[in-house]
């Protein structure tokens, strides 16, 4: 998890746009590992400025998102591709491709986004990460570069790169201690 960005793994997240806020969300049942997903926020920000109508459809400031993802194990070998695409109104949009490979208790994951705001200059995100697990205990890191982004990817122009590490122990069913 870089920042408010998940990918890598099974899912997508607009950068600062995970919320939990009004909306219609629906997942398709898993179909041979193969998954997809909708979902509609109206009115994001909660007002639609100085004339706040209350209109909660198509208020100008309206989320939409819609994600796939394919997940399967194969005799020890597992195998994740999710895709995403979120648009907000007057904020601009983004696209997430990421990808995921394990075998042995090694995950290697890697994601990529390309942001297009309405305003300001179009931002990229790579990641990759490594991770270990071996019974309780798990081990891991990644890596992310962000650049030129004005939205999600950044809070302004620039570069940004961001190294992270992590030890996750299991101490019961449901229970465990990071540090990272």
């Amino acid at each position: 998890n870089f920042d408010n960005f998940t990918g890598a793994a099974t899912a997508f997240n607009r950068g600062g746009q995970g919320f939990d806020r009004l909306g219609i969300h629906y997942t398709t049942p898993s179909f041979s590992g193969a998954q997809a997903y909708v979902s509609y926020h109206p009115d994001n920000n909660g007002t639609d400025g100085g004339a706040d109508t209350n209109n909660l459809v198509f208020s100008g400031d309206d989320m939409f998102a819609v994600g796939a993802t394919y997940n399967r194990d194969f005799d020890g070998f597992g195998i994740g591709l999710p895709a995403g695409y979120p648009a907000i109104q007057g904020r601009g949009d983004a696209f997430t491709l990421g990808a995921n490979v394990s075998v042995s208790g090694f995950t290697v994951a890697g994601t990529y986004q390309n942001e297009d705001p309405d305003v300001g200059a179009t931002g990229e995100l790579f990641t990759i990460g490594l991770q270990y697990s071996n019974g309780p205990i798990t081990v891991g890191g990644g890596y992310a570069h962000a650049d030129n982004g004005t939205g999600g990817v950044l809070a302004a122009g620039g570069e940004e790169e961001e190294l992270v590490g992590w030890l996750t122990y299991a101490l019961a069913p449901g229970v465990s201690a990071t540090a990272g």
